[in-house]
């Protein structure tokens, strides 16, 4: 549930979840992704509070820092867009777009959509033909 809403509550971009850390840090990072300016984001689910908490923050920062060009890869994976499309006709549909109209995507489209897998392209396929026709769409 929060990896579905990280867009919408704290405006992250979801990467990955339960990502392995490798053999010499050995650890498993619960929900990776991106903000705004692109800057990595790691998310720890705990229900306790304690100084581990803190320590284990800290341990994958280390780990950010060992692995910057991994990190970078991991967002490679993903395709974003920027369509010339209603976004209030594409954001009820697709839960891998945001509303970019005021935040300098000038002359860009007013839809951001991240594609990460064949199913991400298939529910976005309507309205990247309709940008690209200069067309409304109609959402039923």
């Amino acid at each position: 549930m929060i990896k579905a809403n990280l867009q919408p509550l704290l405006n992250i971009r979801f990467i990955a979840s339960e990502h392995s850390t490798g053999k010499t840090h050995g650890g498993r990072i619960d929900s990776l992704g991106f903000d705004e300016n692109h800057c990595p984001v790691i998310l720890e689910y705990k229900r306790l509070v304690g100084e581990n908490v803190i320590n284990q923050g800290l341990f994958y920062l280390d780990w950010l820092l060992d692995h910057k060009a991994e990190f970078k890869l991991l967002v490679l994976d993903s395709l974003l867009l920027y369509l010339h499309v209603d976004p209030a006709t594409a954001l009820p549909v697709l839960a891998n777009a945001r509303d970019v109209t005021n935040i300098g995507h000038w002359g860009t489209g007013n839809l951001e959509v991240i594609l990460t897998s064949q199913a991400d392209l298939d529910a976005v396929k309507s309205f990247i033909m309709a940008a690209y026709q200069g067309r409304a769409i109609s959402v039923s």
